[in-house]
């Protein structure tokens, strides 16, 4: 990770030396991000493919809650959480209702993180 990218992200709202803590250094953090961002696509397809089983909907909202957490990634963590705990309480109209707000903050996430590379 370059200082560039450093700046980058800690003006995106990333606290750095928060996700040290979880990732062990800058560099894993790195690897991590990227990894994640690849398997972004995947994961938010199968957690649309699964709205209509709440109890599996909320194993993989609660997934990418962590991970997106342990990144740094607060608006994508918040979102997630919510229809966590809406799928929780079998509240199936909140979570079809809301879908496109987690997909916003996959979208936005991505953007980021393509920006972030492209540095």
């Amino acid at each position: 990770m370059n200082d560039k990218q450093k700046e980058y992200l800690i003006s995106k709202g990333i606290d750095l030396d928060n996700v040290v803590n979880y990732t062990g250094d800058l560099e894993m953090y790195h690897e991590i991000l990227l990894e994640f961002y690849d398997g972004l696509d995947y994961q938010f397809e199968t957690i649309k493919n699964t709205i209509n089983d709440l109890p599996n909907y909320a194993i993989l909202v609660h997934a990418l809650k962590s991970n997106a957490r342990t990144l740094g990634l607060t608006n994508l963590a918040d979102v997630s959480y919510k229809h966590e705990m809406a799928s929780k309480e079998g509240n199936s109209a909140f979570v079809v209702n809301d879908i496109n707000s987690i997909e916003n903050e996959v979208n936005n996430v991505k953007l980021l993180i393509e920006t972030y590379k492209n540095m």
